[in-house]
């Protein structure tokens, strides 16, 4: 391999490139954006992992529950079903006794939504909420 116009060069080392052909570089530049979570009435909330809860006992258990809409003057069926257990949270060396409703079904989140602003609401004055 011979460097036309060259003279007085060296190449030291053991790192040597050769190229044929054409060669392209390409610089490639990534944006990272972060947004920030918009805050919503859930953030006031914990949200505690399926797998550290413990169910002790059930409690009760409703297929389609439904509510009663003022605003439409008829009842709304949910077709969904609600348990409602007795569990412990296990958290490290944490361990609460909570109560636990759960949902499934095709309208399941409607219906959780429905009870969580109808009892996200409830506070008694002789009743400690945490």
């Amino acid at each position: 391999m011979a460097f036309v116009g060259t003279s007085g060069s060296s190449i030291q080392g053991g790192a040597h490139n050769t190229v044929h052909g054409n060669q392209i570089i390409t610089l490639t530049t990534h944006a990272v954006q972060h947004h920030e979570k918009e805050y919503t009435e859930y953030d006031e909330y914990d949200n505690i992992k399926r797998g550290h809860l413990y169910m002790l006992k059930d409690l009760y258990f409703e297929e389609c529950p439904m509510r009663w809409d003022s605003y439409q003057q008829q009842w709304v069926i949910f077709r969904a079903k609600r348990t409602i257990n007795t569990a412990e949270i296990l958290h490290q060396e944490h361990r609460s006794r909570v109560t636990v409703i759960s949902y499934c079904g095709p309208q399941a989140k409607e219906a959780w939504e429905d009870d969580f602003h109808q009892f996200s609401q409830v506070q008694w004055v002789d009743w400690r909420q945490s």
